[in-house]
C-alpha cells in the first residue's frame, strides 16, 4: 500500500493556520509580559518591606544607644548638688528624643518617628530593670556604649555623636 501524498491545502487554509499561530504566540507573549510585570511588583513590594525592616531595626538600635547615654547621665542630672530639677531631666530626655527623630527623618524613616516615644519608654524601663542606677552600673553602661565589640550602625553612630554634644551642652549649662 502506497501512502498517498497529503492533500494540497488552499492558500486560505494556510493563512488561517498562520493567523492562529500568530494569535497563539501573541497570547503567550502577553502572558509572559503579565508575569514580568507581576514579578516586578512583587520585587518592589519585597524591597520596600525589607527597607522598612532595616529602618525599624536601625530605629530600635538608635533608641537603645540613646537610652544608654541617658542612663549614664541620669544620676548627674538628678544630683541635688547640681540643682537639677525634674523638668531639666524631662527637657534632656525630650532633646534626645528630638535628636533621634531628626536622624530618623534624615534616614527616610518618617513613618517610624511616632513610635520612638514608645521605644524609648520600653528601652528605658528595660535598662532600669537590668541595671539600677548606681555608680557601678553607670560605669558599666558607659563601657557598653563605647565597647568596640558593640557594633553600632553608621546612622546610629551619628545619633550617638549628636547625643554626646547634647550631653556636653547639658553639663555646661548646669556648671
Amino acid at each position: 500500500m502506497e501512502e498517498s501524498p497529503p492533500p494540497k491545502r488552499s492558500t486560505a487554509e494556510h493563512f488561517a493556520d498562520l493567523r492562529a499561530s500568530v494569535d497563539t504566540m501573541r497570547t503567550q507573549m502577553m502572558d509572559v509580559h503579565d508575569y514580568v510585570v507581576k514579578a516586578r511588583q512583587r520585587l518592589d513590594e519585597s524591597r520596600k518591606e525589607l527597607e522598612l525592616r532595616i529602618q525599624t531595626k536601625a530605629a530600635k538600635d538608635a533608641a537603645r544607644v540613646i537610652f544608654l547615654i541617658y542612663c549614664t547621665t541620669y544620676k548627674h542630672l538628678a544630683n541635688p548638688e547640681k540643682g537639677a530639677e525634674a523638668d531639666e531631666q524631662t527637657t534632656y530626655l525630650h532633646t534626645l528624643q528630638d535628636l533621634i527623630r531628626e536622624e530618623l527623618r534624615s534616614m527616610g524613616c518618617d513613618v517610624l518617628a511616632p513610635q520612638i516615644g514608645e521605644t524609648f519608654q520600653a528601652t528605658w524601663m528595660t535598662s532600669l530593670e537590668k541595671k539600677p542606677l548606681t555608680p557601678g552600673a553607670q560605669e558599666g553602661t558607659v563601657a557598653l556604649v563605647y565597647s568596640p565589640a558593640l557594633v553600632i550602625p553608621a546612622a546610629t553612630r551619628v545619633i550617638l555623636e549628636k547625643a554626646q554634644v547634647a550631653v556636653f551642652r547639658a553639663e555646661e549649662t548646669q556648671a
